[in-house]
């Protein structure tokens, strides 16, 4: 899988965890990460492997929205053992949580006893809590069978409820928890490459890591675009901006519009944004960690800085026309009076806030 290159460190590990299960030394591993980060890929990864190595693989995946209980684990049951996976529920119901669970293990004992099993929950941020309950559960059984359990969830504090991260975060120390982060520029050059062509620039190339973080979704439609428009490609691309605008929903009124003043300025510079916002430093910082937890801005040593250029051009682009010009405006007057700004940066802010005659001196300097 062209997307899985520059996974091989995530694959190896979750490979010899197979083969422990393989062994009959049950294992179990927690996928996490953001939105269109490659969760999904390693798991296809693993389970191909698994497949291949003779295995059985069964899937469940939670929606984003109302199901049964027991949902994703009536999904993985069903694959293992057919119809009779309903019996086990139905019985447990009308018996207790504890039969339930019992008849589950049963159930998997059973199904596992000529073959090695992987098992892959999917979104497990949106599980329900008695299906939360029973991966705790089965994880402790796990040690006799011959299973690999892989979870997948994201670890945005905007996308997991505050009871199912306590959940995940309560999981037995046996369950490895692997971050899974974005492609370094060889991945990225890899997976663009595999849309654009062999013949990409490297200009292009770095463009784009710079634009999209090693997001892999993101890399995928930023290259997408470049195939079909060439270097005109400047959008931000649909999916892209429907993950952000998610993000960028959960955010308190004052972070957004915070945000949005950084989007305008550039860069996510707390002094600066401070006086357009006319806040204290310590309120703005405040108000740039909340932007950070929803992994739109990136903290560093010496402040913060975008996730990633499509965030600030998604933040940009969701002003209005005069919401903008209002805020260049803003932008302008502050750094016109401190003097921190270059002559191009002044004459840019005064020309999009509508002041040609403001930026026409500064274009001649």
């Amino acid at each position: 899988m062209t997307l899985l290159v520059g996974r091989e460190p995530e694959l190896a590990t979750l490979a010899e965890l197979l083969d422990d299960a393989r062994r009959g030394h049950g294992r179990s591993a927690l996928l996490l990460g953001e939105a269109g980060i490659g969760k999904t890929r390693l798991a296809e990864g693993i389970a191909a492997m698994a497949a291949e190595r003779r295995c059985t693989v069964t899937w469940g995946r939670c929606p984003d929205g109302e199901a049964p209980s027991y949902w994703v684990w009536r999904q993985v049951l069903r694959g293992l053992v057919g119809a009779d996976a309903d019996g086990v529920f139905i019985a447990g119901d009308s018996a207790g949580r504890a039969e339930l669970f019992a008849g589950v293990a049963d159930a998997l004992e059973a199904a596992t006893a000529q073959h090695p099993t992987a098992i892959l929950l999917e979104d497990v941020h949106w599980a329900d809590a008695a299906s939360l309950a029973l991966v705790r559960f089965v994880v402790g059984v796990l040690p006799g069978l011959p299973v690999l359990l892989i979870l997948t969830a994201r670890d945005d504090p905007t996308e997991i409820s505050e009871e199912s991260a306590n959940a995940l975060a309560g999981l037995p120390p046996s369950v490895l928890r692997l971050p899974v982060a974005g492609l370094d520029g060889t991945g990225t050059a890899a997976v663009v490459k595999s849309v654009v062509g062999s013949d990409v620039p490297p200009e292009l190339l770095a463009a784009v890591q710079t634009r999209t973080g090693g997001n892999p979704f993101f890399v995928t439609e930023v290259a997408r675009l470049y195939a079909l428009r060439g270097t005109e490609a400047i959008d931000v691309p649909r999916g892209v901006r429907q993950v952000l605008t998610r993000r960028l929903a959960h955010l308190s009124q004052p972070a957004s519009e915070v945000l949005a003043m950084a989007a305008v300025a550039g860069t996510p510079d707390a002094a600066l944004l401070a006086s357009m916002a006319a806040q204290g430093d310590s309120d703005v910082n405040a108000l740039l960690a909340e932007a950070a937890s929803a992994r739109l801005l990136t903290a560093t040593d010496t402040g913060f800085t975008f996730a990633h250029d499509l965030v600030r051009e998604t933040v940009y682009e969701e002003q209005s026309p005069a919401g903008r010009a209002r805020l260049h405006r803003r932008a302008a007057e502050v750094l016109e009076s401190t003097g921190r700004a270059t002559a191009a940066d002044l004459a840019a802010h005064w020309a999009r806030a509508g002041k040609a005659k403001k930026a026409a001196p500064y274009y001649l300097e």
